[in-house]
């Protein structure tokens, strides 16, 4: 027998709620520099019992939507950078792009005095630029951090879901007689 589609419509817009909400909490997670409003959320839902393993796989889902978002963001803030850095008349090599906190102030000063040619105003706003950029670049590091911890977290919660389900089944499985 098909799924009756209001079902589907509420069950849809339960886990559009529940990512909404998800992302509510990551930014409060990544306000607080702390995992703790998330861990609140998940113990929540684990304490609920094994029912909400499908709103915790929801929440992992949007804590991985959230870490592709930063890697674009991350990406996105190298790129800007090299591309004006280039703008500028100065080049990088792409692995002193890559991990931008590597490449300090004195080293871009030494890169610059070895390209000659690059203007006293244009070294000042190249190391404008590179401040901002680390700044960025440490910035999206630290979310990127937390979102791993938060998706552990999730990780470790799901499988004990997953290990609680398939023990109750196989029980229910030996006792089909016993009363749950």
């Amino acid at each position: 027998m098909p799924n009756d589609p209001l079902e589907e419509v509420f069950a849809f817009v339960e886990r559009a709620y529940l990512r909404l909400q998800a992302g509510d909490i990551l930014i409060r997670c990544f306000e607080e520099s702390r995992t703790d409003p998330m861990q609140r959320m998940v113990e929540s839902l684990v304490i609920a019992g094994p029912h909400s393993l499908a709103a915790l796989q929801e929440i992992l889902d949007e804590v991985k939507v959230r870490q592709r978002q930063l890697d674009e963001d991350r990406n996105q803030v190298l790129s800007d950078f090299m591309g004006k850095m280039n703008k500028y008349g100065v080049r990088l090599s792409f692995f002193e792009v890559k991990d931008l906190n590597k490449l300090t102030p004195v080293r871009l000063l030494e890169t610059l005095r070895i390209q000659k040619g690059v203007e006293e105003n244009t070294q000042l706003e190249c190391l404008h630029l590179l401040r901002a950029s680390r700044e960025m670049v440490t910035s999206i590091d630290e979310h990127l951090l937390l979102l791993m911890e938060i998706e552990n977290l999730l990780l470790d919660w799901v499988w004990g879901l997953t290990y609680q389900i398939a023990h109750q089944n196989q029980l229910n499985e030996e006792n089909p007689d016993r009363v749950h």
